[in-house]
């Protein structure tokens, strides 16, 4: 955060109501040139830049959260992946829409960062007994020719 805390507060206000005016000028279907303004600050990525467009305009923009993208597609983080992923979550958006349903772009996100953390515990609930039986079946390997481990316990029998 030291990174982004080197920005003065006239550049933060300057170069967000530059970014805010530029997504109220082109909504578009991505909103790279409002992302590219944001990126300009110090240690303001494409996330970090799709999060505070997003508190700008909750109703349209998502958060390039990891969970909300996972839900989506396969994670990158650059510009042009915001881009498909904004424009992922707009299109979803629009098919709720046309079904009676206004959805906020914030609440899509939420829906992704909800089914992704069920998705991850249900992986971890299941690694155990996954990992139960593994040991069981089989033998414990012998350590490799010039590991850590076998010199250790090469030296550990020469110590004893």
């Amino acid at each position: 955060m030291s990174l982004v805390s080197s920005n003065s507060e006239d550049d933060i206000r300057m170069t967000t109501a530059k970014a805010f005016k530029a997504y109220a000028a082109r909504p578009g279907p991505a909103p790279t040139e409002a992302l590219s303004v944001l990126c300009s600050l110090r240690g303001i990525g494409p996330a970090s830049a799709s999060l505070l467009l997003s508190v700008y305009r909750p109703e349209e923009v998502p958060f390039f959260s990891d969970e909300g993208y996972r839900w989506m597609m396969t994670i990158r983080y650059d510009a042009k992946c915001y881009g498909v992923y904004f424009a992922s979550v707009r299109r979803l958006k629009d098919r709720l829409k046309d079904e009676g349903h206004s959805v906020p772009a914030a609440d899509v996100e939420r829906v992704g960062y909800v089914i992704s953390k069920e998705v991850e515990e249900a992986r971890v609930s299941a690694r155990p007994s996954r990992l139960k039986r593994r040991a069981a079946t089989e033998a414990p390997s012998a350590p490799k020719a010039g590991s850590k481990r076998k010199r250790a316990t090469e030296k550990e029998g020469a110590n004893a």
